[in-house]
């Protein structure tokens, strides 16, 4: 992404305020879920310099007004909350998959759950030790580079994006590559002065693999 973008967008998102800034910070990273490059991003959010958590807390329910796109609160301490937002059609996919219920199987997840109760069983095993590593699987991970990261603990991977790369590199490195760009779609789509939530209510109209024309 440009540095003159990237510049340009931060100082645009300093200048809003209260759900407006919530809305560009979530987005941002929820465009290549968008475009559906991936299932589902899990984001952090709480009540340091921007007030995030209490912003969420007041805001959540008018984000999404497109039926695809939900959120899991998986684990809320105090003034914090880790969230999934989610592709509802994609993740249902990944969830009926038979190698993905096999995998989860190994955590402990019935082989027959459904994405409602897979995402509870997932939040409980959050509120019991912290980030399980079958989120990857939610989030569109390989599950080889899942893998790969519990038996090598982290390290020894081969590059490193959105996630630590175990197996297939060319593949990882063409998701990175789409996230990037769906990324940088919606900081030219502020640079150009349009507000974050228009960027939600133009992607709520359109079929999964094709993107929308944002300029």
């Amino acid at each position: 992404m440009p540095e003159k973008a990237v510049t340009s967008f931060v100082k645009q998102r300093q200048q809003y305020r209260g759900r407006d800034y919530l809305c560009c910070t979530i987005t941002y990273h929820l465009a290549p879920v968008l475009e559906t490059h991936r299932p589902a991003v899990m984001l952090s959010l709480g009540n340091d310099r921007r007030r995030l958590f209490t912003l969420w807390e007041e805001n959540k329910y008018v984000f999404f007004p497109s039926g695809k796109l939900y959120f899991y609160e998986l684990m809320k301490t105090g003034k914090h909350v880790f969230v999934l937002f989610y592709h509802i059609q994609y993740l249902t996919r990944i969830m009926q998959q038979e190698n993905t219920r096999s995998f989860l199987k190994l955590f402990g997840y019935d082989g027959q759950l459904t994405l409602p109760e897979a995402l509870k069983q997932l939040g409980k095993r959050f509120r019991q030790g912290g980030c399980p590593p079958e989120v990857g699987a939610f989030l569109g991970i390989p599950l080889d580079d899942i893998k790969g990261f519990i038996v090598h603990r982290g390290k020894n991977y081969k590059a490193c994006g959105s996630w630590k790369v175990y197996s297939d590199l060319q593949q990882a490195d063409i998701i990175f590559s789409r996230s990037e760009e769906a990324k940088t779609r919606f900081v030219n789509f502020i640079n150009q002065g349009y507000p974050p939530g228009d960027y939600l209510r133009i992607h709520s109209s359109w079929e999964p693999g094709v993107a929308p024309t944002v300029k």
